[in-house]
């Protein structure tokens, strides 16, 4: 991505999954041979590469409805100098599109009475490592 955008940053996470959908489409293209509907719907892939890698073994993958199981990088804001920015500051491994099963095709749309706001315990919470200087490290965010 640097390659073709060297201005952009790397933190940039809406970027980075413009990135991966645009690469699983191409694969998909390349697949049907430029066929588009159901022959692109069967073969764009399950299972794809991360074309950015931070951690090892960042793979991207479809559930039973299609849905990105992916690693998750939290993003904190900073000001440095005066000057806004972001950075990297963890990694999350293979998050799901129901948040921790608050989300489902069997659930009502999100809005003013769904979720309940309510406390609760989310899968990743004390399992979110720390990541400095783009390294993924043995810590865990508390």
């Amino acid at each position: 991505m640097k390659a073709n955008y060297p201005t952009l940053p790397a933190e940039d996470s809406f970027g980075l999954n413009y990135y991966r959908g645009a690469h699983a489409l191409v694969l998909g293209l390349q697949k049907s041979n430029g066929r588009v509907g159901a022959a692109l719907q069967k073969a764009m892939p399950r299972l794809i590469d991360d074309p950015y890698q931070l951690a090892t073994g960042g793979k991207v993958r479809l559930d039973s409805r299609r849905q990105a199981v992916q690693d998750q990088y939290p993003m904190q804001i900073t000001v440095t100098g005066g000057k806004p920015g972001v950075k990297m500051a963890g990694y999350v491994p293979a998050v799901d599109q129901t948040f921790g099963g608050t989300f489902g095709p069997n659930k009502p749309a999100p809005g003013r009475n769904f979720p309940p706001c309510v406390k609760k315990k989310l899968p990743w919470q004390g399992k979110i490592q720390v990541v400095r200087n783009g390294k993924v490290t043995k810590q865990f965010i508390k």
